[in-house]
């Protein structure tokens, strides 16, 4: 395959459904659609894709005021992302597997430096009669642009570039679960929750590196016919910055949906 499809490096495996359009964090590698070429073999799946880079912000005091560190306008590729997938099942247990490499490279016309990135990520799910578990933990080291929802928007800072202009990768954990339980044919309950960690990696970093993120949903699902479907749901949101700072949220939210 040549083209635009969800990356090689995710699963909906481990997706407990969600009203929220973003689901849970650490669900997924890279939950997006990325231009790449794909060879597809029985439930291997390799592939070389456009690779996604996100440099972290440094705010080091001692740095001379006239001296800007590099930015994610400095942040570059000089290859794609590789990826490598293997998704299958046996009876009523379904898993994926899957490990990505990706180059980190910034280039500011007077200072470079490259490093490699490195991510990982093993889902499961379990279905016994009405009820559905599920469950995916991911590791990466310079590949936190693959660790899903580990950032303040979508997802984390790979790396910084230190004082000395050397790339720094970051690391960064994460994980889900899930429980689905079909009510009736037409009602279904879901409950899920997620959970990412981007180390801080140096004091001097700031933006998408030192954050822990927590989501937690619980939803009730009708749909009286095929096209139909409406929903309720609760959403509990916690955040945790690097020093130390603390927020949460709750919400609730209804929905309903009309397939064409």
């Amino acid at each position: 395959m040549a083209g635009q499809t969800w990356s090689n490096y995710t699963t909906f495996v481990a997706s407990t459904p969600t009203l929220d359009f973003f689901g849970t964090a650490g669900s997924n590698g890279y939950g997006s659609r990325l231009a790449q070429l794909r060879y597809t073999t029985g439930g291997f799946s390799l592939a070389a894709e456009d690779p996604q880079a996100q440099l972290a912000e440094n705010i080091d005091g001692s740095v001379p005021e006239d001296d800007l560190l590099p930015d994610n306008d400095d942040a570059m590729s000089s290859m794609p992302a590789l990826s490598l997938r293997y998704e299958d099942s046996m009876g009523d247990f379904s898993y994926s597997i899957a490990g990505i490499a990706r180059q980190l490279k910034y280039d500011t016309g007077s200072e470079k430096d490259t490093e490699m990135g490195y991510g990982a990520f093993a889902a499961g799910a379990y279905h016994a009669g009405p009820v559905t578990l599920r469950a995916i933990v991911n590791a990466s080291e310079g590949a936190n642009s693959y660790l899903y929802l580990s950032g303040d928007y979508f997802n984390g800072a790979d790396a910084y570039v230190d004082t000395n202009g050397k790339l720094q990768t970051l690391s960064g954990v994460g994980g889900a679960v899930g429980l689905s339980y079909q009510v009736s044919p037409q009602y279904s309950l879901n409950a899920s929750h997620g959970y990412t960690d981007v180390d801080l990696g140096d004091t001097t970093v700031g933006g998408n590196a030192g954050r822990k993120n927590k989501n937690t949903f619980l939803n009730l699902v009708w749909t009286p016919n095929e096209r139909l479907m409406y929903g309720i749901e609760y959403g509990y949101f916690e955040t945790e910055l690097a020093d130390g700072r603390e927020e949460d949220a709750s919400r609730v939210m209804v929905a309903a949906q009309y397939s064409f």
